[in-house]
């Protein structure tokens, strides 16, 4: 099945009603590069918002992303393509905060209860938790979101995205 953002609508019902426990978080964070917000990320933000009363957004700042990927888009446009997105600052119980790290705070808060993440990113969790047992700190709830696919069947990706642009096709 080929899903875009069209049909979140739908997904979203089936992927909270398989959530397994609460029915609301006090505090989930999730984290990303965000380099161009695609429908994958819209899920990942719009699940947060419909899943907990607060939220951290950890964005990989410039200088760390330097040292895992290739040259990335500005921090300040993603950090506002984000805020744009989610229409802050109504949101009031959402925090964007830039991360240098591949954790960020979550290794080393002990507020947070869930973590949202995508299918490719679910060793990073696994690692989070493993960094939180050993510090002894509450193991989060894990949520992962499918990958979603374009119309050309091949996953939602911000490099592919950019690349796209960058070569002047959509």
């Amino acid at each position: 099945m080929v899903l875009g953002y069209k049909d979140i609508r739908e997904v979203m019902p089936i992927l909270l009603k398989h959530l397994v426990g609460k029915q609301k978080y006090r505090h989930v964070i999730l984290g990303g590069t965000f380099s161009v917000i695609h429908d994958g990320h819209k899920l990942l933000l719009d699940m947060a918002l419909a899943l907990a009363s607060k939220i951290t957004i950890g964005v990989t700042s410039n200088e760390y992303i330097k040292r895992t990927k290739k040259t990335p888009r500005e921090l300040g446009s993603r950090l506002n393509a984000i805020r744009k997105y989610l229409k802050l600052p109504a949101k009031k119980n959402v925090k964007v905060m830039i991360i240098d790290d591949k954790y960020g705070p979550s290794v080393s808060e002990v507020y947070y209860d869930l973590i949202i993440a995508s299918e490719e990113t679910l060793p990073t969790c696994l690692e989070i938790n493993e960094l939180r047992r050993i510090k002894h700190l509450p193991l989060l709830d894990i949520a992962i979101i499918p990958i979603l696919f374009s119309s050309d069947k091949k996953p939602f990706s911000a490099s592919r995205i950019l690349k796209r642009l960058n070569n002047g096709t959509t």
